[in-house]
């Protein structure tokens, strides 16, 4: 999906990309909510890649990894290293997932998507640090968040 859109050269409204991560963050929390009942700890990705996102041709897309990250891991459960992989710094050195690690990797997977995203011209000029007097108070509301 990431290819296609790439290639169009076109961009996705900023409504519809937070709507696409708020998604995966609510598949998160419900995961996160069931108890894995061999181990006793919430269900936990650990880390996340483009390939646990599978898209349908009707544009539903279905989250995958939970029990077993399969579209990260090699066999050994290591990562096999054939996409980039987000992954919060405490898991990549051997600590056990958790939901805030899987958050973790999640905001990195999503800062790795906004060079495709049609951002608002507020919101550009504030990350930019070129904002206006206009710009100040949506700045200030939107970096306390």
């Amino acid at each position: 999906m990431l290819r296609l859109l790439a290639q169009s050269g076109a961009r996705l409204p900023q409504g519809q990309a937070d709507a696409f991560i708020t998604g995966l963050r609510e598949a998160l929390q419900a995961a996160h909510a069931t108890i894995d009942p061999a181990t006793g700890a919430p269900l936990c990705l650990g880390a996340i890649c483009y390939g646990n996102i599978l898209f349908s041709p009707a544009g539903r897309w279905h989250l995958l990894g939970f029990g077993r990250n399969f579209p990260v891991e090699k066999d050994s459960a290591a990562p096999d290293g054939s996409t980039a992989l987000f992954v919060a710094p405490e898991v990549a050195v051997g600590a056990p997932p958790s939901a805030t690690a899987d958050y973790i990797a999640l905001l990195l997977l999503s800062r790795s998507l906004m060079p495709w995203v049609d951002f608002q011209d507020k919101l550009v000029r504030v990350l930019r640090s070129d904002s206006t007097e206009d710009d100040r108070e949506f700045g200030r509301v939107h970096t306390l968040v």
